[in-house]
Formats: C-alpha cells, structure tokens, sequence
C-alpha cells in the first residue's frame, strides 16, 4: 500500500513538507509514469494541461494500444522531420 493521502500531498504543494524521492516514486507508480514525468508537468499552462491529459488517457490503455500509438507517434514525428528540410 503506497500511503500518498490526499493532506500528504496538500503539504508537499504548499511546501509544508521536502519532496522525497521515495515520496516521489511512491507516486509515480500510482499514475504509472516515471518519477520525471511528475516533475516535468504543469497543468497550469496550456501545454501542461495537454501533456497531463495524454498520461491519462495513456495510463487507460493496454500495452498493445500503447505499442501502437508509440508506432504512430514516431510515425508522425519522422513525417514533421520530414517536412522541416526541404
């Protein structure tokens, strides 16, 4: 049981108590991300929101949809290369 009650992080937000690491993979494991991804995200900004609201709809796939979107998202990556050099 990973204990990340809700005052816990209340207290972490406002800066009442250290972000840990331990605490910090103690999340992470429960969105499924990686520590950084907690870290890197701001909802509070517009490419925040967005970039929060794609791990949530990644946490609900399966590992075979979440191979393909990986496949699709290279895919579109390659093609926006692509585009850029000529």
């Amino acid at each position: 049981m990973v204990d990340v009650h809700q005052t816990k992080i209340a207290r972490v937000e406002t800066g009442k108590r250290e972000l840990r690491a331990g605490f910090l993979k103690d999340l992470a494991r429960v969105f499924r991300v990686l520590p950084s991804a907690l870290l890197e995200v701001n909802p509070a900004t517009k490419d925040g929101e967005q970039t929060a609201s794609m791990l949530l709809a990644w946490n609900g796939l399966t590992n075979s949809q979440r191979n393909d979107m990986l496949r699709m998202m290279n895919a579109l990556s390659r093609a926006n290369d692509d585009s850029d050099v000529g």
